[in-house]
Order: C-alpha cells, then structure tokens, then sequence
C-alpha cells in the first residue's frame, strides 16, 4: 500500500514537473515569434528612415509608418508580454490552451502586416486590427480570471489588463468619429492619444511592475510588497490623469494644466514610494546573465523615472509648444519603447535564457543600444534646439537611418547568437509531452516557478 501511495505522489509530481516544463516551452516559442517581429519592426524603421535620403519609388511612407507602429505594439510587445504571462502567470497545465490562443492571435499580427504596407487603414487591415484587439481581450479576461500571480503583483496585473482593455475604447471610437466627418479634428487625435496614452502608461509600465514584482517574490524577497501596495494608488490615478497632458496643445482652460499637474504629482509620488522598496531588487537576477539583466534593468528604471519627470514637466503651460513639438513627441514615444520596455523585456529574457548573450549577443546588443542612443538623442536634440534657438542638428535624416540600420543589425545578431540555444530548448520539451529525464530543466532557467493558481 505505502508502494503504491509512493507511486501516485510520483506520478504527480512528474505531471507537475511535466506541465511546468511544458509552459516553460510555450513561453520560449512565444518569445522566439516576438523577437522575430521586433526585427521586422525594426526593418520597417530603417525602411522609413531611409526614405528622406534614398527616396524608394513606390513606398508609401504613411502606410509603411501604420505598419512599423501596428508591428512594434502587436507584434513585438504584446507577444513578449504574451511569453512573459506564461511565464510567470498561467498556471502550467493551461499553458497548451494559451498556446492556441497566441496562433490564433498571430493570424491578426499576420493580416496587420501585410494588409498595412499596402493599403494603410482600410476595410481588411482595420478587419484584423479589431481581430487582434477581440483575441487580447479573451488573453487577458482568460489572465485576469486564473493566474497565480502572488501578493501585490496580482493588483499590478490586474490596472494592466484594464488599462489594455479600456485603451481600445480609442481605435473603436475612431469609425464613428470618421463617420461624422470628423477626421482630421481634435476629436479623432484625441482618440488616437487616448489609446497611445493608456497603451504606454498604464498596459506597458503595469504588466512589467506586475512581472518585476512577481519574479521578487518568488525570489523570497517580501520587502518590496508594502511599499508597492502604497504606491499604486499613486500611479493608477496619475496613469489615468496624465491623459490631459494630451489635451494642453487644444488651447484648454486652466483647470486641464491643473489636472495633467495632479496626474504628474501623483506619478512622481508613487514612484518615490515604488523606488524605496527596491532595496535588494538586484537579487531579481542571478543567472550567467544576472550582470547585462541587472545593467537592464537599471536603464529601464532610469528611462521610466525621465518619463515621470517629463510628463510631470509638460504640464507648465510655458512648455507646451516644446512639448507639443512633432519631433519631440516621437521622442517620447521611443523613449518608453526603446528605453523602458524594449530594455526590461531583454533583461527578463536573458535572466530566463531566451536570450543567451554569449559574446555575439553582447556585441549585438552593444550596436542596438548605441543605435537607440542615437536616434533619441537627434530625436530629442532637433525641437530643444528649435525653442532655444540652437544650431539644427547636422545631417538629421542621415542620422536617424544610421542609427535605424544599427539597431537592425543589433537586433540580427542577437537573434544569430540565440538561435542555437532557442532551438535546442524547443526540440528538448515538446509541448505537454517533455523529457522526464530533463523535468523542470527549463522551467528553472530564470524566475521560479510558483504552484499557485488563485484566481484574482
């Protein structure tokens, strides 16, 4: 009797140890098609760098601006967000049912990309577009519903999957908005930023809080959870004003300035309380890579601290014509994506190994940042300049297409010096059938993996 009591606890625990596994397996093939659409994005970005200093007959820039934009959000973040939610979040014996659920999502990605090249938003691409957001919404309710997500992480989890889901509230009011004849008014930019604003200040900054804040817990490292909790109110509420900040170009009354200031007090004031906790967070890092994941990550928190202090900064009315510059937005904009999330989404896949980093991904990521450094520097140069009555920064289009081709060649490199190890890790654990000799190989790469499945 005690045999076979012996028995059935073993077998348990292999299944246990077999589903981890195989999650472990989902999230690396999720991140292999995520990295592979960051290429394309970045390819895309070179594309259109190139435009202003080789002019390419038949290449519409607008419609090729749609795609590098759809690609980078859906195809780069939102997939890397996709592996990092296996994870760290789904329970493991669900992992196959989410592996469904992201080839179905793919079809949309697929549909974005070559529907947008060509035609920009129309009838099939806004088809797919809408199809992507249907399929993000079952991602997260699915997410939100069970997870095992521990602690605070849970609260962060959760404004991350509202703010995703409230940021489509701006694409699905722009029909009606066009069918008004309103296109081109201040309600459709409007519109645009309020799914912008919501997608990089809420969706973004709170699924990487969530996954920071998850992977110290599993680490054992508790300290960070009450200062997290006092500040999240903070960034919630400063999340959901800041959105004023879109408004102050509209020539709006004063209490809009007042507000856009609450939102950034409200966000500096929470990342004080967030910072503080953050003693020991070193320790979230600790494989062969914890030292290029730890210089990571420092940048990520460093861009998103500049984040807050400009947002809080572009609420004074005697800035608002720098900081309703063209140049200076799209700075902005790359500086979220290429200096918070880009970095941290790095830092994750190389402490859990999707990202090898031997010498080539060194390199490569050497040439990567050097090229982001590049870009937001001229990027962010070209409208201080013009407000200050600077010097224009020299040769500005030859810049930004040499540091896009950089950070295409960065992206290249690395993906060459993963492609070995990520294709070993895939054909050694087949999904939901892994090699019991090699249980929870994968699945101890990186972050631990909790048993938990409280749903939130």
């Amino acid at each position: 009797m005690e045999t076979a009591d012996s028995a059935g606890s073993s077998s348990q625990t292999y299944d246990r140890a077999d589903a981890a596994t195989g999650s472990a397996a989902v999230a690396v093939r999720i991140f292999v098609v995520a990295w592979i659409y960051f290429g394309i994005a970045v390819a895309a970005g070179v594309l259109l760098r190139m435009q202003p200093v080789f002019p390419t007959p038949g290449i519409d820039f607008g419609n090729v601006l749609h795609a590098h934009s759809h690609i980078a959000f859906l195809g780069w973040v939102f997939n890397a967000f996709f592996a990092l939610a296996v994870r760290c979040f789904v329970p493991p014996e669900n992992a196959r049912w989410y592996w469904r659920l992201f080839l179905a999502t793919q079809i949309a990605v697929i549909g974005i990309l070559v529907t947008f090249p060509v035609q920009g938003y129309a009838r099939e691409s806004i088809v797919f577009s809408t199809l992507h957001m249907v399929f993000a919404a079952v991602f997260v309710v699915s997410l939100l519903r069970r997870n095992r997500a521990e602690s605070v992480s849970r609260l962060y989890l959760f404004a991350a999957g509202v703010f995703l889901l409230g940021s489509s509230l701006g694409p699905l009011t722009l029909a009606p908005i066009m069918i008004a004849g309103l296109a081109g008014t201040m309600w459709y930019e409007l519109a645009v930023s309020y799914y912008l604003h919501f997608q990089y200040n809420g969706w973004f900054v709170f699924f990487l809080l969530a996954v920071v804040l998850q992977a110290l817990r599993e680490r054992g490292i508790h300290a960070i959870d009450v200062p997290a909790r006092r500040a999240f109110p903070w960034l919630a509420a400063g999340c959901v004003l800041t959105f004023a900040l879109s408004g102050l170009t509209l020539d709006p009354p004063l209490w809009v300035f007042i507000v856009a200031g609450a939102g950034g007090a409200a966000q500096i004031s929470g990342c004080v309380l967030l910072v503080r906790g953050l003693r020991g967070a070193g320790q979230l890092f600790c494989s062969r890579n914890a030292r290029i994941a730890r210089w990571l990550g420092g940048f990520a928190l460093g861009f998103f601290l500049l984040k807050v202090a400009l947002q809080a900064a572009a609420s004074w009315p005697g800035l608002v014509g720098l900081a309703a510059n063209h140049f200076t937005i799209i700075a902005f904009m790359h500086l979220v994506f290429l200096g918070v999330v880009t970095p941290a989404l790095i830092a994750f896949a190389s402490e859990m190994d999707w990202l090898p980093m031997r010498l080539a991904g060194r390199i490569g990521l050497a040439i990567l940042a050097a090229g982001a450094v590049l870009s937001q520097v001229a990027l962010a140069y070209s409208p201080l300049a013009a407000w200050i009555g600077w010097v224009a920064w020299p040769r500005f289009f030859e810049t930004q297409f040499a540091a896009a081709a950089l950070m295409f060649m960065g992206v290249i490199l690395i993906a060459l010096d993963a492609l070995r190890r990520t294709n070993a890790n895939v054909q050694s654990s087949r999904i939901g059938v892994p090699d019991r000799h090699n249980v929870g190989r994968s699945a101890r790469s990186g972050f631990r993996t909790s048993s938990r499945t409280d749903a939130p």
